[in-house]
């Protein structure tokens, strides 16, 4: 008979979840559900002039081609951040950096 006691057991997805973070994967999938994120967010005319520069450690940094979407999205940052982090299912934006 198996004896629970007898063995270290761990989830399988714990395993899958350190593997990712230590190859760097995770980083990439965030990122892409960002990339993605951002457009349902900000529709397709913001996410024409914009785009996912990078994310690394809770700072969301975007390329704008136009100042004035720039003040735009300055002014709602808040918003965003929030709509941002609900569509992805995760408060993983902490910051959001325009340039």
């Amino acid at each position: 008979m198996y004896n629970r006691t007898m063995y270290n057991v761990t989830h399988i997805q714990s395993i899958l979840d350190e593997i990712q973070e230590l190859s760097g994967i995770n980083s990439f999938v965030k990122e892409n559900k960002i990339e993605s994120a951002w457009s349902e967010v900000v529709g397709p005319i913001v996410a024409q002039s914009s785009s996912v520069r990078s994310f690394e450690k809770g700072k969301l940094i975007l390329n704008v081609s136009h100042p004035v979407w720039k003040t735009e999205i300055l002014m709602k940052r808040k918003e965003l951040i929030n709509r941002l982090n609900e569509n992805i299912g995760s408060a993983i934006i902490q910051e959001l950096i325009v340039k």
